[in-house]
């Protein structure tokens, strides 16, 4: 090499191959070409880890399954709720029951009766006030078993009664089955009484709602009665047995007075056997005419010997006659008659429908 040439520069890289800073390393230390891969050959591959089957997904799933339960919870809690304000309650159908009972409101109650009674008219806010001016119902427990026959415990008119009520389910809700009660008084068959203030349709069956009841008077009687406690339910025939004893007032002896009084001179006026009056009895002449008989005494007054029981007025009745006649003696002449008689009748007077019936007069 001569001095002032130029410097050899490092010979050119190899084609193909990029720079490098150090020698070219021996063809045994160089990577081997890759082999391509192998198709699997047996089942599936290893689980890797926090895959399937991990804790984590298991309380996922449990979460899930219990924010389900709640939502159908709530969704039935939803529709028992609804059920519940449209009557869908035993116990509270009962309470409504009770409470339009205390307010005297017929027109509710009557509307929680499975089916309407045949006879309302005791069932009317009239009838109500009145029973709760007699100590009315007050509830004092309703058991609320999951029965369709539910116990209620009951004040009525102060004192204790236990009634067992039947509810049924319709379309509008609980309903009571079993709440009128039917009280037969056949004593009582015909006549013009009341029940807290209200005549009845029928006056020999009464059908009551839940309450405190008495009787008034019918015309020209008296009637003596406690009132009656009926605590309704299936237990009402055990109340519903209502001891009543009838009595003739005043006023009603003196009906009857009149009506026999009546009775009598309609009698005698037309001579009329079956009322005691034969004629034929009393004339031994023959051929009697202008046959007349009159009272001389006062039926009205004089029938003071009375009985009064029941609805009936009765007992011996005097009366005087007079009796003319025109007829043939035993010498054969025609000659006039004139007889002063003295009979006894024993009227018999029924009172009933507010009036005086004359059945008999002996």
């Amino acid at each position: 090499m001569s001095a002032g040439g130029p410097v050899p520069g490092p010979p050119p890289a190899a084609p193909g191959r990029a720079p490098s800073a150090g020698p070219p390393r021996p063809a045994w230390a160089r990577s081997a070409p890759q082999a391509p891969p192998r198709p699997p050959t047996g089942g599936p591959p290893p689980a890797h880890p926090g895959h399937r089957g991990t804790p984590g997904r298991r309380v996922g799933r449990v979460v899930a399954v219990v924010v389900l339960a709640l939502v159908l919870f709530f969704a039935a809690g939803t529709v028992v709720s609804v059920w519940w304000l449209r009557g869908g309650s035993r116990p509270a159908v009962m309470e409504d029951y009770f409470a339009a009972i205390a307010r005297a409101d017929s027109q509710t109650a009557l509307a929680l009766l499975a089916s309407p009674p045949a006879d309302t008219s005791l069932m009317t806010d009239e009838v109500l006030r009145r029973s709760n001016e007699l100590g009315g119902v007050r509830v004092v427990e309703i058991e609320g078993r999951p029965s369709n026959l539910i116990k209620v415990a009951l004040e009525i008119g102060g004192e204790r009664d236990d009634a067992w009520y039947r509810v049924v389910r319709t379309d509008d809700g609980w309903r009571i089955d079993s709440a009128v009660t039917e009280v037969r008084l056949t004593e009582l068959a015909g006549l013009d009484h009341t029940v807290n203030g209200v005549r009845p349709a029928d006056g020999g069956t009464l059908q009551l709602l839940p309450g405190v009841y008495e009787l008034g008077d019918p015309t020209y009687l008296s009637v003596q009665a406690d009132p009656l406690r009926v605590p309704g339910g299936s237990s009402a025939s055990l109340s519903a047995y209502w001891s009543v004893r009838l009595q003739p007032d005043d006023d009603g002896v003196e009906a009857a007075r009149q009506a026999v009084a009546a009775a009598v001179e309609q009698c005698v006026a037309d001579l009329d056997p079956d009322c005691g009056m034969d004629v034929d009895r009393l004339i031994f002449e023959s051929d009697p005419t202008d046959v007349r008989l009159t009272l001389t005494s006062d039926p009205a007054t004089d029938w003071t010997d009375v009985t009064a029981y029941g609805t009936r007025v009765s007992g011996p009745l005097d009366v005087q006659l007079r009796l003319r006649y025109r007829a043939v003696d035993h010498d054969g002449d025609r000659k006039s008659f004139d007889d002063e008689l003295q009979g006894v009748l024993y009227p018999t007077v029924e009172l009933t429908g507010g009036k005086a019936v004359v059945l008999a007069l002996r």
